[in-house]
């Protein structure tokens, strides 16, 4: 060890300089000292100081592991934690290693506290001994011996042992250090207690970690996030061997670039403002919308603010936008195109809301099949042999909204095995998208206000599918009208207008006014919906469905008011009144 050490950090005076950067951080060896105000500039070295301080202790840990002779407490913590890895532990054996007796203080342990049996490794200035050895060896050898037969017989000896953890040490490196310092426990057992004292705290105490040193400095950067976040956050830090202050200060650092980079490329223009402020608010993770299904979804929202492809392609995004799911540019008249070399910025890419702007064609993705919903609503698409190749290359997409599209030709859906809402509104279609039938259970089909011709005449919907069905349009050939009548007559579902149009109407009706519904004609249940845009309808929805449903029952009991009702507007149906003479 001596040796070693002479080696290592080699006597001679210290100058004052190495002196002093030993005070400040005094994990640092004369060596290191010596090299860092060697290699390094002024302004440099107190960061590659702290850096490698910091960086000192699992070092020292992997020298022990390498060299038994610096082997450390942390490094037989390490080492145990490793063999526990190494294959399923048996859950009746624990292994102890304690300091200078069988009844000495515990330095480390593996396997349960509940195990029925203990070995017990004690270490002295000897080394480590296990019950089984005559004199005391490195550690590897006391483990060997105490392990069961079965796995000696595996392993072969304590140098095969040895060469295991060392390779599975290496390979986890990144995780060491969690092991042996995250504030959490781990299931880290308890370190023994003194005589008379306190029970022993099991574990690493757990930090409260609005009260870390460094939450402050996280919390500028990240202002809306939760001390639960937070807490993951140094986690996962930790998970991939990263130093909490270091990733803060590489965080800082990202961020002051991105203000640089945003006040550079606005220059004061008040479009461009607005578009930064919002893309700052997008790496400090405050823009949460709610998702399809209630999660929170991280956007960059950058709607109706007046952008244009020229504003999107001078903007180079620098790195801190890889949580981003969604990329909001609707209502945005002069983008007619994604910015591309934003994308890779963006892998965790989901939701494209793209309505309102002037897409003369699918947007063109490294990923497409990541994406889950997109809304080109209002452009001016027409579709194509190319459209289509694009679209079958969105194989997980649930949500496609493409309405208000002079399409003209209507899409094939074969492709979309997981599309849930499609809509096709106003999109100058004569006939059905193909595949139309395969679409397994939607919720939503909007195909109102085109001009189909016809429908195919062995249509094979779901009851799932043509509940929500709207083929509704002014424009429908007499033919149309004529298969959805048939349609109606066969399976009772109404083909032009969807279930849940009705919803406000027939809230809370019972299962004898259900039958009432179900008597009045088809076009007269259609043209009720008007009544939702009016009063008591429009303020007073109850009291709408009180007067409602007592004009029903009325017309269902009174021929002679059924007469007159339907021979007048819906609309009218409310205020209707017939004196019987």
């Amino acid at each position: 060890m001596a040796d070693f050490e002479a080696l290592y950090d080699p006597p001679g005076d210290s100058e004052a300089s190495v002196a002093d950067l030993q005070a400040r951080y005094p994990s640092l060896s004369r060596p290191l000292a010596r090299r860092l105000l060697r290699d390094d500039t002024h302004t440099r070295l107190d960061t590659r100081a702290r850096q490698v301080s910091e960086a000192v202790p699992l070092v020292r840990v992997f020298e022990g592991l390498y060299l038994p002779a610096l082997l450390n407490q942390d490094g037989e913590r390490l080492v145990f934690k490793v063999v526990e890895q190494l294959q399923d532990w048996p859950a009746q054996l624990r292994i102890e290693l304690r300091a200078g007796s069988v009844d000495g203080p515990v330095r480390a342990r593996i396997g349960s506290l509940k195990a029925t049996h203990t070995q017990v490794l004690v270490k002295s200035v000897e080394g480590y001994r296990s019950p089984g050895q005559a004199s005391a060896g490195d550690l590897y050898q006391a483990l060997f011996d105490a392990l069961p037969l079965a796995r000696r017989q595996a392993l072969g000896d304590a140098q095969a042992l040895r060469q295991q953890v060392l390779t599975l040490a290496t390979a986890q490196r990144h995780q060491a250090a969690r092991w042996l310092w995250s504030h959490q426990t781990f299931d880290w057992p308890a370190q023994g207690r003194l005589r008379g004292g306190v029970d022993p705290v099991h574990g690493y105490p757990p930090q409260v970690i609005s009260q870390h040193p460094l939450a402050a400095r996280y919390r500028r950067l990240f202002p809306k996030h939760t001390n639960e976040q937070m807490e993951l956050d140094f986690n996962d830090w930790s998970l991939h061997w990263l130093d909490e202050a270091t990733r803060l200060r590489e965080l800082e650092e990202q961020y002051l670039a991105l203000r640089n980079t945003l006040e550079r490329w606005h220059g004061g223009r008040p479009i461009r403002q607005a578009a930064a402020k919002a893309i700052r608010n997008c790496w400090q993770r405050i823009t949460l919308i709610e998702g399809e299904n209630g999660q929170s979804v991280h956007s960059l929202e950058l709607t109706d603010l007046e952008l244009s492809d020229a504003d999107l392609a001078d903007l180079q995004l620098p790195p801190g936008f890889d949580h981003v799911q969604e990329l909001d540019l609707a209502r945005n008249p002069g983008i007619t195109r994604l910015p591309q070399h934003w994308l890779p910025r963006m892998p965790a890419l989901q939701y494209l809301p793209l309505f309102g702007c002037r897409f003369s064609q699918l947007p063109e993705l490294e990923a497409p099949e990541r994406l889950l919903a997109l809304d080109l609503d209002d452009n001016r698409i027409t579709w194509n042999a190319q459209q289509q190749v694009r679209l079958n290359g969105f194989l997980n997409l649930k949500i496609l909204d493409l309405s208000h599209n002079p399409l003209i030709e209507a899409p094939n859906l074969a492709a979309l095995r997981e599309l849930r809402y499609l809509g096709l509104s106003g999109c100058c279609l004569t006939q059905l998208p193909e595949a139309l039938e395969e679409i397994d259970a939607p919720d939503w089909l909007n195909l109102s206000d085109n001009q189909f011709t016809h429908l195919p005449d062995d249509l094979q919907l779901s009851a799932e599918a043509a509940r929500v069905l709207n083929l509704e349009s002014d424009a429908l050939a007499p033919r149309v009208h004529e298969q959805v009548d048939a349609y109606y007559d066969q399976h009772q579902i109404d083909l032009l207008v969807p279930d849940d149009d009705y919803e406000e109407l027939l809230e809370g009706n019972s299962a004898e006014q259900w039958q009432i519904w179900q008597r009045l004609p088809l076009q007269y249940r259609r043209d009720l919906r008007d009544l939702l845009q009016a009063e008591p309808f429009l303020h007073q929805p109850e009291l709408g469905r009180e007067r409602l449903w007592h004009q029903l029952e009325r017309m269902d009991a009174d021929m002679l008011f059924r007469t007159v009702a339907l021979n007048r507007p819906a609309r009218e149906l409310l205020s209707l009144q017939v004196v019987m003479g």
